[in-house]
């Protein structure tokens, strides 16, 4: 509501007016204290200069709504709409201001291609057909946009069935990327529902391997390749390095993975029989995989090319280069070290290092690559290679 859209008719009783303006209060607020009336315009604009009463009152000032008496006399105000001038002689009350100024036949308005024009609206039609400056008119019946001069021209049913024409171009391209959007909900329930299938068939294997996952199975097949949940020292010698990819790998003409970098193909295989990855600096994608033999959606640093599969490391244990008896290098070869500092999420067990007693790790920054000492441990049951000796 605004002062400008109405005229009080009668003096105003000095109970109803602003502490603040001293004129008729325009949605009023009341102190809690001393309860005199202030507009809210007004007493908002107050107290962003002086956090306190006008009057002055003690203790912190609050505002709330006014009475309910004062409301009710406010209702029974008789106004003059601020059309008046231009032929409204509609007698409107306090509560109805709004609303009339919605449907008053009287609204001024102004030319709006630049004109100096102003007039009431009802004139505003007649006056867009005589301005020069105005090129485009609404049509009174159909409500399209036209240009003046094709207003000779004008079909209010060509011009709606060109329009019903486009949006049903519209809908039916809306409808094609809801089908292929389904297709695609489609293919992911598939893929899911294959894994599902996959990990009732691992729980079928014999019983002495029912706590075996199925790379482990594979690496008792293949002797060449080691159960890497043993220790694997090295002669006492540097650690050799292992040379990483330097891209990404294509599947379907599309990089996988989309983001980080591969090492070369490590001692460990899925259950076809390909050779594991290291992924280097996945970034946040890692934590969003879902791994192939445990089926849980949780941090995945080895990936089958071939399979286009992701392997977490609970069920694919990180392969560490030994030297001394201790983790000197990373999967990817990289020299790596305890770290200082806490503030890092376990490649391997997936928890922060606010929920671990011991909070030392060992960290490659290289690969992004961190691991808990408590994982060290169960990886080690022994001893060789932990962070505590």
């Amino acid at each position: 509501m605004d002062r400008n859209d109405f005229e009080p008719i009668e003096d105003v009783p000095d109970n109803l007016c602003c502490g603040i303006c001293t004129l008729l209060v325009i949605e009023p607020l009341e102190c809690k204290s001393c309860e005199n009336l202030f507009c809210s315009q007004c007493i908002g604009d107050w107290v962003v200069k002086k956090d306190e009463c006008p009057n002055r009152c003690a203790g912190k000032f609050f505002t709330k709504q006014a009475h309910r008496m004062i409301r009710m006399e406010l209702s029974k105000i008789k106004l003059y709409c601020r059309n008046r001038q231009f032929g409204c002689q509609v007698t409107i009350m306090y509560e109805t201001i709004k609303s009339h100024q919605n449907v008053c036949k009287f609204k001024t308005t102004h030319c709006v291609a630049g004109c100096q024009w102003q007039g009431l609206e009802i004139d505003l039609l007649n006056h867009q057909y005589a301005c020069q400056k105005v090129t485009v008119i609404i049509c009174q019946k159909c409500e399209c946009d036209i240009q003046k001069a094709d207003i000779q021209k004008h079909d209010c049913i060509k011009q709606l069935k060109q329009e019903l024409k486009e949006l049903k171009q519209q809908f039916l391209t809306m409808s094609q990327l809801q089908q292929s959007q389904i297709q695609e909900l489609q293919q992911n329930s598939q893929i899911i529902q294959q894994k599902q299938e996959s990990s009732i068939i691992i729980q079928q294997v014999p019983q002495q391997q029912n706590k075996q996952s199925p790379i482990q199975i594979v690496q008792q097949k293949f002797p060449p390749y080691p159960n890497i949940y043993q220790s694997v020292p090295l002669p006492q010698q540097e650690a050799q390095f292992i040379p990483m990819a330097g891209s990404q790998k294509l599947i379907n003409n599309q990089p996988f993975p989309k983001s980080g970098s591969l090492c070369e193909p490590s001692k460990l295989r899925c259950s076809k029989m390909h050779n594991l990855q290291f992924w280097l600096a996945p970034g946040i994608d890692a934590s969003k995989q879902i791994c192939e033999n445990c089926l849980q959606k949780t941090i995945c640093r080895y990936l089958c090319v071939q399979c286009k599969s992701y392997f977490c490391m609970k069920c694919a244990p990180p392969q560490f280069r030994i030297t001394n008896k201790k983790p000197s290098h990373c999967p990817a070869g990289h020299q790596i070290n305890e770290r200082n500092s806490g503030g890092y999420i376990c490649d391997v067990c997936n928890r922060d290092d606010s929920e671990m007693m011991d909070k030392r790790a060992l960290q490659c920054r290289q690969c992004d690559f961190d691991i808990c000492a408590e994982c060290l441990k169960k990886q080690n049951p022994h001893g060789e290679g932990c962070l505590i000796q």
